[in-house]
């Protein structure tokens, strides 16, 4: 029992230990669940790109033939094939691996903050560590010039076998600044890697797909006009196919929009996780942080905004969409 009291003793006083107060474990989870929701827009931003582009590619497709049945077929069928989705989901998860390994960073923030997470993250760590390494293996396949250090795997594996089995105060005090520290430099490399790569790849190749869907419906425009005819054509033009090339615009400039303000945010995380090492290692108070997470939310809520934006546009594609009599 004595040497129990002595260890326990010991951590207590390490350097750069910390038991943080209910106050600040309140911002610490707002951060962390920042940075889940921040991390999850990548993604999806390169989703929503790939289905937008082979719903371009099906129509332009069958404009070709100036055949008003196959063209309105296709608007009424812009639904991704098979083959076309399993081929995206391999790019979109080699875009997105990198920003699953920031919501596994914060994940193990809010074990150490949030009770009701860490015990329903209890029930799920023998997946967590399974899915982290093989992150963090595709990770530095893909990114080698980034990679997480090997001493990053071995800390999160001895902290996740301790979470359930001691207190939310005995993992702040033996890991919270360590975690910080040693997660510090991927954490924001990974981000920096959206403001400087990601970003402008995701702004090319909206450009790209301005540009084709601008020459494909100016070839299609012409078309009609050479087609003597094109009285089926034309109508079709009229009724269908100019609301939707003008909401397929509006949804490339809404993602680049979604791109810019994720960029944004990706820089404010950056400024909030260094705002919270600084408190932290400084063992002031966590008020530091406040700022920056304004501008977070700042941020984020310009995301939400945009998505609403999108949401708009997929509303005027389905209402250019006539109804079948069996949806009635």
């Amino acid at each position: 029992m004595k040497y129990f009291w002595i260890s326990m003793l010991v951590i207590s006083v390490a350097p750069g230990c910390k038991v943080i107060r209910n106050s600040q474990q309140e911002h610490l989870a707002e951060f962390a669940h920042m940075a889940i929701k921040v991390a999850d827009v990548p993604g999806d931003i390169y989703t929503r790109y790939y289905e937008l582009n082979h719903q371009y590619k099906i129509l332009n497709s069958a404009s070709q033939f100036m055949d008003a049945p196959k063209v309105t077929d296709a608007i009424n069928d812009l639904e991704l094939k098979e083959d076309d989705i399993a081929m995206d989901d391999a790019k979109i998860h080699a875009f997105r691996v990198q920003y699953e390994i920031l919501k596994k960073f914060a994940a193990l923030l809010m074990a150490m903050t949030d009770p009701v997470y860490r015990d329903n993250f209890v029930k799920e760590k023998d997946e967590f560590v399974t899915s982290f390494q093989l992150l963090t293996k595709k990770c530095n396949t893909l990114f080698p010039s980034s990679k997480l250090p090997l001493s990053l795997g071995g800390l999160v594996g001895s902290m996740v076998q301790e979470i359930g089995m001691r207190s939310i105060q005995y993992m702040q005090r033996k890991y919270l600044i360590q975690l910080l520290n040693e997660a510090g430099p991927s954490f924001t490399a990974i981000c920096d890697f959206y403001i400087d790569e990601h970003s402008r790849e995701i702004e090319l190749l909206c450009r790209n797909l301005k540009e084709e869907t601008d020459h494909a419906f100016s070839t299609y425009v012409n078309n009609i006009k050479n087609d003597n005819q094109s009285g089926n054509n034309l109508l079709l033009y009229q009724d269908r196919l100019v609301p939707l090339y003008q909401s397929w615009q509006a949804k490339v400039k809404i993602i680049k929009q979604l791109s810019v303000n994720q960029k944004e945010s990706m820089q404010r995380l950056k400024e909030v996780y260094t705002a919270l090492q600084r408190s932290l290692v400084a063992k002031v108070t966590l008020k530091e942080m406040v700022p920056e997470m304004g501008t977070l939310y700042t941020c984020f809520g310009n995301i939400r905004d945009a998505y609403e934006q999108y949401g708009d546009e997929m509303k005027r594609i389905r209402d250019s969409r006539p109804i079948n009599n069996s949806e009635k």
